[in-house]
């Protein structure tokens, strides 16, 4: 069931108990939200595209042998990363801690009172509000991460640490022309000025990608994280050659 006469928000309900969901209904239209209310996970994925800012309510226990958990989990592989509110009458400390390690941002015990859902209700959707402004900051600086080349990533690192162009041309036995080449072009792209400005961008870039829950494969970690300095700064030829070539 869906109300569509909302500004604030959306409040999805994932529960297999009409008079939960009504009573879920009645609380999100007097805090002006929109809401969607389902009976069972399919019904909630087959909805169409989430809705943003939002959150969800999710009941422990689905029906069918389904849980709450496994919804989590459906909704995430689905991209859907909205702030999840668990509510059970079957409320236990163990239960709890598994479903907030989970990734749940409130675990509430049935019978609800309306004040009480009301304010974790507003509360997820203003915490949802705030990861879309850092999904769009992360994607505008991924954006500028993804121009630069193989070369220029793995150069990164020793940048940013201070090492100066012509002890990295050392290393890597490359000219010490073709580091200055590189260093401008990844100030250019990046948009800082300084060894310092470029090891906070990329620790920024690192912690919102870690932040907003993005897969470790999607981004090539050792040349990533802002910790990056090779081990051993004696490089064979095979390798200093690999690294000129890139």
């Amino acid at each position: 069931m869906e109300r569509d006469d909302s500004t604030v928000g959306t409040v999805y309900v994932l529960d297999n108990d009409a008079g939960f969901r009504a009573s879920m209904i009645a609380i999100a239209e007097a805090m002006h939200c929109r809401i969607q209310a389902y009976a069972t996970v399919e019904e909630l994925c087959e909805s169409g595209p989430m809705s943003r800012p939002s959150c969800t309510v999710v009941d422990h226990v689905l029906g069918d042998g389904l849980f709450g958990s496994d919804a989590m989990r459906q909704l995430r592989s689905r991209g859907w990363h909205m702030p999840v509110i668990v509510c059970t009458a079957y409320a236990s400390i163990s239960l709890a801690v598994e479903y907030m390690r989970g990734g749940a941002s409130m675990f509430l015990e049935k019978p609800l009172q309306g004040k009480q859902i009301a304010t974790q209700i507003a509360d997820a959707i203003e915490l949802d509000q705030k990861r879309m402004l850092l999904e769009v900051d992360y994607d505008s600086m991924r954006l500028k991460f993804d121009g630069l080349t193989a070369r220029q990533k793995g150069l990164i690192g020793l940048l940013s640490r201070g090492l100066i162009c012509k002890r990295i041309a050392e290393v890597l036995d490359v000219s010490r022309r073709t580091i200055d080449i590189e260093k401008a072009a990844i100030y250019r792209i990046l948009e800082v000025d300084s060894p310092i400005e470029l090891g906070l961008w990329i620790s920024k870039l690192y912690t919102l990608h870690q932040n907003l829950g993005h897969s470790h494969s999607e981004i090539a970690m050792p040349e990533f994280h802002p910790g990056y300095l090779p081990k051993n700064e004696n490089y064979s030829a095979s390798s200093s050659h690999s690294f000129a070539s890139r």
